[in-house]
């Protein structure tokens, strides 16, 4: 007996000991476990394939931002604000 994810694989040799109603409700779990996996598996593909779509329309959006902010004026950071900020006090002081 091998344990998968959501059921019990067993050896041919246990199987051939079932009754014939405990493998027809063992073959109907097992089946509807390969469809629901089945299904989860084609949704995912789509998801996939949109997701991959988006990130290529993202890259060529973020390229063309990138082009438009390297027209603009920097915006200092946090730390080069402070430098700027303390430069100005200083230069105030020193009139």
């Amino acid at each position: 007996m091998i344990r998968r994810d959501n059921y019990e694989e067993f050896s041919k040799e246990e199987l051939a000991n079932w009754g014939t109603r405990e493998l027809m409700a063992h073959f109907d779990s097992i089946r509807a476990y390969r469809q629901n996996t089945s299904n989860l598996l084609d949704s995912r593909r789509e998801i996939l394939k949109e997701t991959e779509f988006s990130l290529r329309l993202y890259d060529n959006y973020i390229s063309d931002l990138k082009d438009v902010l390297s027209t603009r004026e920097h915006i200092p950071n946090k730390q080069e604000a402070k430098v700027i900020r303390q430069e100005k006090a200083k230069a105030k002081q020193n009139r």
